[in-house]
C-alpha cells in the first residue's frame, strides 16, 4: 500500500509538468506509464523489467512527452536494484543486470530530457531524486517492519516456551512435594504402628492376663475399663494410621515401584490418566497388577509384559498383556483370578480374560 501511494504521488507530480492531458499522445503516455509501472511492480522477472524499460525509453526518445514520466520508472528501477528476486544469485551477474537497467534509463533521460525547457529538466531531476529517496526509505521501513515482526514472533514463541517450562516446573515441584509428603506420612504411620501400636498391643495383652489372674473383685471393673480403653485407643490408632497411609497412595508411582521390583521381566507401562482415581479403584488396580505379575513369574514363560492404564470420559481402563505361550485353561474358580474378579465386581466394573495373544486381563471401571 505504501508503494502505491508513493507511485501515485510521483505520477501526479509528473502530470503537473504535462498539465491536463488533452491530446492522444499525452493520454497514451499517462496510460502506458500506469500500466507498465504496475506490471513491473507485480512481476519479479528481471527480463520483463528490462524489456519494459527498453520499450518506454524508446518511446521517451521518440516523443518528449513520455520522458516527463521517467521519475516513476526511477522508483521502479531503484526497487529492482534493491529487492527484486533474480534467477542468478551470483554477485557479478546481479550487478550487471542492475547497472544495465540503470544504463537504459540514463540513456533515455540523456536523449529525451534536453528536448524540454530548463525548468522542466530541473523538475525532472528533482522528481527523479525524490523517487530514489522514496524507494530507499520505503525499503528501509519495510526491512524494519519485517525485523520488528520477526522479533515479535520470536518473543511470543519465547513467552509460550517459558510459560510451558514454568508450568512443567510447577507440576514437577508439586509432584516432588507430594512424593515427599507421602514419604513423610508413610514414615510417621510406620513409626506409630511399630512403636505405639506394639506398646498398646503389649498393654492389652497384659491387662488381659491381669483379668485372668485377678482374684480381687474390687479390681475387676477397673481392669475391664482399662482393657476397654486400651482397645479403643488401639482401634483409633489403627484407623488414623490407615487413613494417613491411604492419603499417600500414588497409583503411577506405586505401579512403577512394583515394576522395578521385578527386574527379570521386560515390563512397559503405558500410563494415560490425568485425574486422581478414587482410593478403592487405585487399590484394586494395584492389587490386580501385583497378582498378575506374580502369576507371570510363577506360571508363565513370558518375558515381556505391557501394562496400560487409560482414562476415558466415562471410565477407567486397565489392560495387562504378556507374551507367554504356557497359558493353559482359565478357571474362574482359581484363587488369584477369582480374587481379581471379586475386587472388580465390588466396584461394579467388568473384567475379561483372554488367551488369544499371550494372556490378557482387561478391566473397565465406571467413574
Amino acid at each position: 500500500m505504501k508503494e502505491l501511494e508513493n507511485k501515485l504521488i510521483l505520477f501526479l507530480l509528473c502530470v503537473s509538468l504535462v498539465g491536463i492531458p488533452t491530446d492522444t499522445i499525452q493520454i497514451t503516455a499517462c496510460c502506458l506509464t500506469i500500466g507498465l509501472s504496475c506490471l513491473i511492480t507485480y512481476s519479479d522477472l528481471w527480463q520483463i523489467h528490462t524489456g519494459i524499460l527498453i520499450i518506454y525509453s524508446f518511446l521517451a526518445i521518440c516523443h518528449p512527452v513520455f520522458a516527463l514520466f521517467l521519475p516513476v520508472f526511477v522508483y521502479d528501477v531503484a526497487k529492482t536494484s534493491k529487492s527484486s528476486s533474480l534467477p542468478d544469485s551470483r554477485y557479478t551477474t546481479r550487478n550487471v543486470k542492475r547497472f544495465m537497467n540503470w544504463g537504459i534509463l540514463l540513456l533515455a533521460a540523456l536523449l529525451s530530457i534536453p528536448q524540454h525547457p530548463s525548468r522542466i529538466m530541473i523538475n525532472l531531476l528533482l522528481f527523479s531524486a525524490l523517487a530514489f529517496l522514496m524507494q530507499y526509505y520505503t525499503q528501509q521501513i519495510d526491512t524494519l517492519l519485517i525485523t520488528y515482526h520477526n522479533y515479535q514472533d520470536e518473543s511470543s514463541q519465547s513467552k509460550r516456551y517459558l510459560k510451558q517450562k514454568n508450568e512443567a516446573l510447577i507440576l514437577q515441584q508439586d509432584y516432588e512435594i507430594s512424593l515427599a509428603m507421602a514419604a513423610e506420612r508413610n514414615r510417621i504411620a510406620r513409626d506409630i504402628h511399630d512403636n505405639v501400636g506394639h506398646m498398646l498391643t503389649r498393654s492389652i495383652l497384659q491387662t488381659g492376663a491381669l483379668q485372668v489372674i485377678n482374684q480381687n473383685p474390687d479390681l475387676m471393673e477397673p481392669i475391664q475399663e482399662l482393657h476397654h480403653t486400651l482397645n479403643t485407643a488401639m482401634t483409633s490408632i489403627r484407623n488414623s494410621v490407615h487413613d494417613l497411609h491411604q492419603d499417600t497412595v500414588d497409583l503411577k508411582h506405586t505401579v512403577e515401584e512394583i515394576i522395578h521390583s521385578i527386574p527379570d521381566l521386560d515390563i512397559r507401562l503405558d500410563y494415560h490418566i490425568d485425574s486422581v482415581l478414587p482410593q478403592k479403584i487405585q487399590y484394586t488396580f494395584i492389587a490386580v497388577i501385583q497378582e498378575a505379575l506374580q502369576n507371570v513369574t510363577r506360571h508363565s514363560n513370558a518375558d515381556q509384559v505391557v501394562i496400560r492404564l487409560r482414562e476415558h470420559p466415562a471410565m477407567f481402563q486397565l489392560m495387562i498383556q504378556d507374551n507367554g505361550t504356557q497359558i493353559g485353561e482359565i478357571h474362574s474358580t482359581g484363587i488369584g483370578l477369582a480374587s481379581m474378579q471379586e475386587r472388580v465386581e465390588s466396584l461394579h466394573g467388568n473384567i475379561h480374560f483372554s488367551t488369544e495373544q499371550g494372556f490378557q486381563i482387561f478391566i473397565s471401571v465406571i467413574k
